[in-house]
């Protein structure tokens, strides 16, 4: 009997591992499940589709018009009535066609690096909001539009490790002021290439047709494709041989200068992992190049800078789950994701991070020159954000101890936009062709000349300085803006303010496809929604919590192998000030996958034994109530097991989110006091912000009751069970001590803190000793200033005589030209004398043609001999001109040799003043 015991507490125990392991498999499968089902694509995420709002709809059929106004090649059925064929021979020069494309703002230039651009924002746009842009028919003409630009780069891509970045010279092209349709001027080409790389430009050709894949992936599968071969090619060109294009090419600095490529790479990099899944791509901006390019830091979105522009596509991963994310994958894109939170807290007026930097209408203000760009920018990545947000169920974000709804990221959206389409203190549209109030100077070439004047580089112009509104009207263009004080000068020549640009109308297309009716009453009528994102993180974290487990053999004295590892490793990379040891916990999570497989792999092969001792157990038990006890036993320990391992989920989801993990500790929020430990005693500031209602945890004591209220246990039962909550406990302290680690680290930066500030108290000594040397410098510069007063005065005195004598050599200069035309009169008229002379000899024969002759003749010698007379006088005038021009220049060697001689008093006055 004794045998049969011992035999039965050992198959108990192996059933009970074994389905402690099949209940784990199901945790993964679910998760994984869960991860599959939710990851899908830009349509299945989009925002609940509804009827978009009028005026907004209105808007945006006028701003995507913008591109019909700046297509170049053979237009036919354009929109634009005043437009025509233009730039037909462009790329000729390299025996290419690089006819399509858009002039880059008001001149007829093709830049590929904003054009780019503007391509990579307009699919953006489409793939987030084709429903919304479909629903008011404008969504062909957004794809058209694309196309036409896409054509053109897959067109300036004509090897793989070449690209045509641009068509024309500005320098030329800014000379002229002309029509496209009539411009005869050279249009050189400019390329990137191996020998002189631009890596910028390159990346975000690369990311405009990635993305622009993604937009006709449905529509035409080959053209999809090729942009998808074109933009893996340009990847691996811009990556393999880097080097910034303002380097290589220098002249393209004057326009668009580059301030570097690494957002770039990740912008293209995040583009074609959404476009093909490649682990690879997800890898590169993740574990290979976050630390080197993402800076982790508020930058403004803009052709030149994308990283807000990553961080916030790279936060829809993190939103919406991927498969088969590694957990330093996930690490970088909770990263990027807190990095595009920080982005989006510091647009919103009201919150505790607010930039500073608005006018006092309420418009994000950046910059002087194109002022528009950055508040229309940043409004689309709010409109973005506040999507994701309600697409994944997320109610809240929080700034720094405030928190915000999607709504209120759509209201500062909206706030932007308002102004743009007149709601500021011009009360005009920047949306030209918008309202009844719209810049009428634009400063666009083809706007501002009439389609019938025949003008050519330089006669042109005139319209510039024309005092008429232009006679063609540039509908949808986005000119570039007020200024800081929200005023606007509506004039031709005022390029600053005045002149649009296509990429500024891809932000515009963005923003207005975005809104839809009833702001802030947005209701979810998707049955089908999504789950949340704390569910989507759960069910990653329940994977993460079975790898950790399957190294947990289930007594106080095994091996708890990765689990503890990862949590001594991540405490000590806290108290040391947060960094995480990458390489290191890489490692260790590779190790830990492989024993995770081979623990599947063994488990799967015991569930086929377990399912026949299942079998064979109940095939004992039938005629046994004692067996039948045994089996109640068993069952309580399952419903025990899976307590703790619902715990130990609990556990993993908290350290997963590393500023929750003191929660689980007893550390709780007082009002008016902040954070306090179990005994009450308040904490540091560190973590005031922290938000404690995302996350459900029950203390220790809970679980153990759930535990017992399973059924009576017996002696052995309870040791067992007792064993398992000794273990879960150890776990829980490990938590405790990591989160103690975390003070004891803030209250040593603290002292580090004081003692930079008794650095700075030294600084400030230093200081009053540099400001006492300061006063006596300024006295010796007042003395200086002095004396070169004197010297400046005397030099102006010099130039004064030097301009009067160049007076007095320009009327020599006149004088000796009028002596020169006189002389010439002279010669002519003794040309003409000598021929009347000879006319008079052959007219002898008459004497009265003689006669009358000879009375011309007359006349002619004393006309003669007045002229005579003037130019003697002439030339005396001439000659005391030269005299006083010598007169003149004797005065001035001697002002001259006065004004050294001073010079070298006060050289001798400055070097007494010096010795004194």
């Amino acid at each position: 009997m004794g045998g049969k015991q011992a035999e039965a507490s050992k198959s108990s125990g192996l059933f009970w591992w074994l389905l402690v392991l099949l209940i784990g498999a199901l945790v993964v499968a679910a998760a994984v499940l869960t991860i599959l089902r939710d990851f899908h694509y830009f349509k299945k995420n989009r925002a609940p589709s509804q009827p978009i709002n009028k005026k907004y709809a209105d808007a945006l059929e006028i701003a995507l018009q913008f591109f019909d106004v700046q297509k170049s090649g053979k237009l036919d059925d354009n929109r634009i009535s005043w437009r025509g064929d233009s730039g037909l021979q462009d790329g000729s020069e390299g025996n290419l066609d690089f006819s399509k494309g858009l002039y880059d703002a008001g001149d007829a230039m093709k830049f590929g690096f904003p054009m780019a651009f503007t391509a990579t924002v307009l699919s953006w746009a489409i793939l987030e909001y084709g429903d919304q842009m479909n629903a008011v028919k404008q969504l062909g003409y957004a794809q058209n539009s694309l196309r036409w630009i896409t054509d053109y780069l897959i067109n300036a891509h004509p090897s793989e490790n070449v690209l045509y970045i641009q068509v024309g010279d500005p320098e030329i092209d800014h000379k002229c002021w002309e029509r496209p349709e009539t411009m005869s001027e050279r249009r050189p080409l400019i390329q990137v290439n191996t020998s002189f790389p631009g890596t910028e430009v390159v990346a975000e050709t690369a990311a405009a047709l990635a993305s622009a894949s993604l937009v006709f992936k449905k529509i035409d599968t080959a053209y999809s494709n090729s942009l998808l071969e074109h933009a893996q090619q340009l990847f691996r060109f811009a990556d393999t041989y880097r080097g910034s294009y303002s380097n290589s090419i220098p002249q393209v600095q004057k326009f668009y200068n580059s301030t570097g490529y690494g957002d770039e790479l990740l912008w293209a990099g995040s583009w074609l992992y959404h476009a093909t899944w490649d682990k690879s791509y997800l890898r590169y901006v993740t574990e290979l190049n976050a630390q080197g390019f993402a800076y982790w830091e508020s930058t403004w979105f803009s052709w030149d800078d994308k990283l807000a522009g990553t961080q916030v596509l790279l936060s829809r991963i993190n939103f919406f789950g991927a498969k088969d994310v590694s957990t330093i994958e996930n690490i970088y894109l909770q990263m990027y994701r807190k990095s595009a939170e920080a982005v989006i807290c510091g647009l919103l007026p009201d919150s505790p991070t607010a930039t500073s930097r608005r006018t006092d209408g309420g418009l994000i203000w950046i910059s002087e020159w194109n002022s528009l760009q950055h508040p229309v920018a940043a409004a689309f990545l709010a409109v973005l954000y506040s999507d994701y947000m309600l697409t994944s169920q997320t109610e809240t974000l929080y700034c720094s101890g405030n928190s915000y709804k999607p709504d209120d990221l759509r209201k500062f959206a909206m706030s932007q936009a308002d102004y743009v389409l007149g709601a500021n203190p011009m009360k005009i549209s920047y949306l030209v062709g918008h309202g009844s109030s719209y810049p009428r100077y634009v400063h666009h070439r083809g706007s501002s000349i009439p389609v019938d004047a025949d003008t050519g580089c330089q006669d042109g112009f005139k319209w510039l300085y024309s005092d008429n509104p232009n006679p063609n009207i540039a509908v949808g263009a986005l000119v570039g803006g007020p200024s800081l004080n929200d005023s606007y000068s509506d004039t031709r020549n005022n390029s600053k303010q005045g002149e649009p640009s296509t990429y500024n109308s891809a932000l515009i297309v963005g923003l207005l496809s975005g809104p839809r009716v009833g702001l802030g009453t947005e209701t979810n009528n998707n049955k089908s929604s999504p789950p949340s994102a704390l569910e989507l993180s759960s069910a990653v974290n329940s994977t993460l919590l079975f790898s950790f487990s399957s190294n947990y053999k289930g007594s106080v004295g095994s091996d708890r192998g990765f689990f503890f590892s990862v949590c001594f490793d991540y405490g000590k990379g806290m108290a040391a000030g947060g960094d995480l040891d990458l390489s290191t916990l890489q490692s260790q999570l590779s190790e830990t996958h492989e024993l995770w497989k081979q623990e599947m792999e063994k488990g799967q092969s015991q569930v086929d034994i377990l399912q026949a001792k299942i079998m064979e157990v109940k095939a004992c038990i039938q005629g046994s109530e004692e067996e039948s006890k045994e089996l109640d036993v068993l069952w309580r320990r399952v419903k025990t097991t899976a307590t703790l391992l619902t715990y130990l989920k609990s556990k993993a989801r908290v350290m997963a989110i590393p500023d929750l993990a003191h929660k689980s500790c007893g550390i709780k929020l007082l009002e008016g006091v902040g954070l306090v430990d179990k005994e009450g005693t308040p904490l540091s500031g560190w973590s005031r912000s922290v938000d404690l209602s995302s996350v459900d945890c029950l203390d220790d004591e809970t679980w153990i009751g759930i535990s017992r209220q399973q059924g009576s246990l017996d002696e052995q039962d309870g040791a067992y069970i007792g064993e398992l909550i000794k273990s879960v406990q150890m776990v829980t302290d490990v938590m405790e001590v990591l989160v103690k680690r975390v003070i004891m680290a803030e209250s040593e930066t603290a002292l580090e803190k004081e003692k930079v500030t008794l650095g700075l108290e030294e600084i400030k000594e230093k200081a009053v000793q540099i400001e006492n040397m300061s006063l006596k410098l300024e006295e010796m510069e007042r003395f200086a200033l002095g004396t070169n007063g004197i010297l400046n005065e005397m030099r102006q005195r010099v130039e004064d005589l030097v301009e009067e004598t160049s007076r007095q050599r320009q009327r020599a200069a006149d004088n000796e030209q009028e002596l020169s035309r006189v002389k010439q009169d002279f010669e002519s008229l003794k040309s003409y004398v000598s021929s009347l002379i000879s006319v008079r000899e052959t007219l002898l024969s008459s004497e009265k043609q003689f006669q009358t002759i000879e009375r011309l003749f007359e006349r002619l010698v004393a006309k003669t001999t007045q002229l005579e007379g003037e130019k003697k006088q002439k030339e005396a005038e001439v000659q005391k001109l030269m005299e006083e021009n010598v007169r003149l220049t004797t005065l001035l060697d001697k002002k001259e040799a006065q004004l050294l001689a001073m010079n070298e008093q006060c050289k001798v006055m400055a070097l007494s003043a010096s010795n004194i």
